[in-house]
């Protein structure tokens, strides 16, 4: 049986990626230090845990042993957290992620997915991204994401291990309520509690150089993305290669959009706070998902209504529930 070791496993996707893996018949271990993760998300699931940091050599050296893939997620991701404190992101992504590397016991690995974002590309006011387009990014996070992915495209260089990057755009929805998004930074989980506690939703910036004002996101079912990892691998395990694919559903939705679905899908009435803007927040992020579909025969198959509708009945009750 195939075995991986997936980082940031107990972590809000990761355990998704997980239990897709678990699904597709393969062996599983997580690493994940808790510290944003929540062991009750793998709890349920017949995975081998190792509760530490990527940074930790002996864990490392011990969770990595006999694997043959690593599904790398763990990591800090906060666009606003990133910009008031960017040393964290450089220590915990890009350091973090190169001495995890250089602890891996490398004898069985044949592949990797890194998990990495469209915070790497440079600002763009319409059109859909590619892989190829210009990647400077306005972000400290977007900056250690992309210092990351060097990492990997080093190894492949270096060592001919397979590496297959994910850019992930918006993600959004839970396959069930014990793997709900809880994010503080993230705009549903925290719209969600907000609603609940009878305060309007913040909305960052309404002068963007979109068609209403505000921010225009690409939003992906993290079920669809789970699904990615598995495809992504699979293919690389076959194949020697370097690849960067994106993630998304090629269709962009502002947050006021959302927002309006979100009231709507409530039963209130809308309710919103303006706020200024957020420093290096891109005004607009549409993915061009056409390569990883040729590729690895991956397609969203979620649309904003259903994503919405799962994440919403992951984190609270809705009016008149128990």
């Amino acid at each position: 049986m195939t075995k991986i070791l997936v980082t940031g496993g107990a972590g809000y996707i990761g355990a998704h990626v997980v239990l897709e893996f678990l699904e597709a018949g393969y062996q599983v271990k997580v690493l994940d230090n808790l510290t944003t993760g929540v062991s009750s998300r793998i709890s349920d699931l017949d995975v081998e845990f190792w509760k530490g940091d990527i940074q930790d050599e002996e864990i490392v050296k011990k969770a990595s042993k006999g694997v043959n893939g690593i599904i790398h997620l763990a990591a800090s991701k906060s666009v606003e957290e990133s910009v008031r404190i960017p040393e964290k992101y450089f220590r915990n992504n890009f350091l973090a992620t190169s001495q995890f590397m250089n602890f891996v016991d490398k004898s069985d690995l044949k592949a990797i997915v890194f998990s990495s974002s469209a915070a790497v590309y440079s600002p763009k006011v319409s059109g859909l991204l590619v892989e190829g387009d210009s990647s400077i990014p306005p972000s400290p996070y977007g900056r250690s994401k992309l210092m990351c992915e060097k990492i990997f495209q080093y190894l492949f260089d270096d060592i001919n291990l397979s590496a297959v990057i994910l850019r992930y755009f918006n993600v959004i929805a839970a396959r069930d309520r014990a793997r709900a998004d809880n994010s503080e930074f993230n705009l549903i989980p925290k719209t969600s509690r907000r609603v609940q506690s009878g305060l309007p939703a913040i909305v960052n910036g309404i002068d963007y150089e979109t068609f209403d004002g505000s921010c225009v996101r690409d939003y992906v079912d993290v079920r669809d993305i789970a699904r990615a990892h598995v495809q992504s691998f699979e293919y690389v395990l076959k194949k020697t290669e370097f690849q960067v694919l994106n993630l998304g559903s090629g269709k962009g939705f502002s947050v006021l959009q959302v927002l309006d679905e979100i009231y709507n899908q409530l039963g209130m009435d809308r309710n919103i706070q303006f706020e200024p803007r957020r420093p290096g927040d891109p005004s607009y992020l549409v993915a061009d998902y056409m390569k990883a579909s040729r590729l690895i025969g991956w397609n969203p198959t979620h649309d904003l209504r259903s994503m919405i509708s799962s994440a919403l009945a992951a984190s609270i009750a809705r009016p008149g529930e128990n």
